[in-house]
């Protein structure tokens, strides 16, 4: 359970520092009359308030990871199911911000390109990152080569 978990949290910490910054550069670059360089100082705001709205995420990140490692020997899948989960959990710490954002469509396009910088460097860490298998006396369900 523990290499699960720092294997999340060198998964979320990546996120946290590169995602508002990948976000800031799509949206300074996608619509320049309306965003100013002084914007990008709200970047350095966002890092320390990511750190702690993705603790929830963290912690559910970390205990899917921990079972999936459990439960299948092949890497590939459970990197493949982890980036499905990382999808939806990058949308828990905008829903405890602010729920209005994604409940109401206006403001989608003002949030797609955080959401998709957050799922995106999430997805991207799981699969740098290096998950060793967890090592247990009861065979997996999958059998298979690890990377």
């Amino acid at each position: 359970m523990k290499r699960a978990f720092i294997y999340t949290l060198k998964v979320f910490l990546t996120t946290i520092i590169l995602a508002p910054g990948l976000a800031t550069a799509i949206t300074f670059f996608g619509n320049p009359e309306i965003y100013k360089p002084e914007d990008a100082l709200y970047t350095l705001i966002i890092i320390p308030a990511g750190l702690l709205l993705c603790i929830p995420s963290y912690v559910l990140f970390g205990l899917i990871a921990s079972y999936l490692n459990k439960l299948f020997g092949n890497i590939f899948i459970i990197k493949t199911l982890l980036s499905l989960a990382a999808l939806p959990l990058t949308l828990l710490p905008f829903g405890i911000m602010n729920y209005h954002t994604i409940i109401n469509s206006n403001y989608w396009p003002s949030i797609a390109p955080w959401l998709g910088s957050y799922a995106g460097i999430t997805v991207l860490g799981v699969w740098v990152y290096r998950l060793n298998r967890l090592i247990t006396n009861t065979p997996p369900l999958q059998q298979g080569y690890t990377i």
